[in-house]
């Protein structure tokens, strides 16, 4: 019981800072709607913590398959899919 209140605790505040942290980039960057395009969006999480309301379309672009589908799959879970988007960039082309 106690390592799941631990888990639990820690997924709680994980997702804290990562809401924290795209609070900042959008503000520090002034910008008050559009596309928002997040280089080495990793596992996705910060880059769906981008996306606050209808002025803002977010999308993810990665390097790696494997990162994109991480990404994807946590888009999905936050409900933000279709507002959120990840993408593979190989530097030339998406995919």
């Amino acid at each position: 019981m106690k390592k799941f209140i631990l888990i639990a605790s820690f997924t709680i505040f994980s997702i804290s800072v990562y809401a924290q942290k795209a609070k900042e980039i959008i503000e520090a960057s002034g910008i008050k709607g559009g596309i928002v395009v997040h280089l080495n969006c990793n596992d996705g999480k910060l880059t769906s913590n981008l996306y606050f309301d209808n002025k803002y379309l977010v999308h993810g672009l990665d390097t790696d398959q494997k990162d994109v589908d991480t990404a994807r799959n946590n888009i999905k879970s936050s409900g933000k899919h279709g507002k959120v988007t990840a993408s593979l960039f190989d530097g030339k082309k998406l995919s």
